[in-house]
């Protein structure tokens, strides 16, 4: 569910993500039944302490780091969606992160799943399926983002080969709360900055994130999201004078920045540079050279 006014029930709606109270607490006040999440939400602050049910620490916890935006009414959103909205595209790239990788790996082989899903609203044609070299005078910048639950921390990394698909350095980090798509973005971010940083002016991008890819080819001033000042900062790398483009691939081409993403240290903010593969990356680093 999607906060608007804030005219959901506190107990008996899962506006939060974490599920209905109801469920997750021994009991619910009387005096507490017919609350609305707007009745906590009083001059942009949370008045928890005037409730007389007792809220655990984790759920009190995760409410203080919510905001009411006070807009629009409280709405179902799709999960799978940036913007919350059901499209056969964001429910491909939601089932690839649900079924089994060896299943995926049929799907996609026998082209039927992405015929019947895609119809109207098609993946890149060329997504690719397995990790691949660029061309002669070009590096490959590989991203991923991954996200904490309990925390709402995210993790994010990356890669950069040559022609010849030889390590040139990585990088992995840990940022503030925000969410998953928002990790992708900022792994892609930290990825231009190094790539400008060290002279790579030739430069294929590439992450497993369809919505991202999609957030990008549609990006506009006028248009608002949730990541729209860390979007308006990527247009801003992506305009700079290179030639550099972002491409969708499946997650079997993205597993370097994959394990990337997943080496942070948790509850410390920052990013760590690789000038050498760490052990974690070498057997999927063989993965990418022997396909």
């Amino acid at each position: 569910m999607r906060l608007g006014c804030g005219n959901s029930s506190i107990w008996y709606d899962d506006w939060t993500g974490m599920g209905k109270f109801c469920n997750l607490l021994p009991f619910i006040h009387i005096a507490d039944t017919e609350l609305r999440v707007n009745d906590l939400w009083v001059n942009g602050d949370w008045c928890l302490a005037s409730l007389a049910t007792p809220l655990t620490e984790q759920i009190t916890n995760f409410i203080c780091n919510l905001e009411v935006p006070m807009y629009a009414t409280d709405a179902w959103s799709w999960q799978g969606s940036a913007e919350g909205i059901y499209s056969s595209q964001s429910a491909y790239g939601w089932l690839q992160d649900q079924l089994p990788r060896s299943l995926v790996n049929i799907l996609c082989m026998q082209n039927e799943f992405s015929q019947y899903f895609l119809e109207g609203d098609s993946l890149d044609s060329n997504s690719s399926l397995w990790w691949k070299a660029p061309p002669m005078g070009y590096a490959k910048l590989n991203i991923d983002g991954s996200f904490i639950f309990d925390s709402r921390e995210m993790g994010y990394g990356g890669v950069l080969r040559d022609s010849e698909g030889t390590w040139q350095w990585g990088f992995s980090g840990l940022a503030e709360q925000g969410s998953v798509i928002e990790a992708e973005l900022v792994a892609l971010m930290k990825g231009l900055h190094f790539a400008w940083e060290n002279s790579f002016r030739k430069l294929i991008c590439e992450t497993d994130s369809l919505e991202v890819v999609h957030l990008i080819t549609n990006y506009s001033e006028e248009v608002q999201s949730p990541f729209h000042d860390t979007l308006r900062s990527l247009m801003m790398w992506l305009d700079r004078d290179w030639d550099v483009c972002v491409k969708h691939v499946f997650r079997e081409a993205n597993l370097v920045a994959d394990r990337l993403a997943k080496l942070r240290n948790r509850g410390v903010i920052g990013v760590s540079f690789w000038t050498i593969p760490p052990l974690e990356v070498i057997h999927d680093l063989a993965v990418d050279h022997n396909v």
